[in-house]
């Protein structure tokens, strides 16, 4: 859990026990704060996005009214987010951001 100690204007670490003092370890690790934070926000976001899309892919594509280039579209939607998704996973992980899989979506097929 996180705690906002306003004495340091700082958000740490810590526990609350109802028995005993408010107890907490200030976190000082950028790396880490900064993968909490992509796990819990940004991670769980881009799988609901995710999620979102491969549903109105099969709702569109059961229909069968929806054009093919709008199909298309949502394709290469859900393929950008899976490349997403997966740099971000590899981000917590390793610390480290690869987004080629993500520009490849955009470029033309041969």
């Amino acid at each position: 859990m996180l705690i906002r100690d306003s004495s340091a204007g700082a958000w740490c670490a810590g526990a609350f026990d109802r028995r005993a003092e408010l107890r907490y370890k200030a976190e000082t690790d950028l790396v880490k704060m900064a993968t909490r934070v992509v796990e819990e926000r940004e991670l769980q976001f881009i799988s609901r996005v995710r999620e979102d899309l491969g549903e109105a892919k099969r709702l569109a594509e059961s229909s069968g009214k929806i054009a093919k280039d709008r199909l298309g579209r949502l394709s290469k939607m859900t393929a950008l987010a899976d490349h997403t998704e997966k740099a971000l996973r590899l981000f917590i992980k390793t610390a480290q951001l690869d987004v080629g899989g993500m520009f490849g979506v955009f470029r033309p097929k041969e």
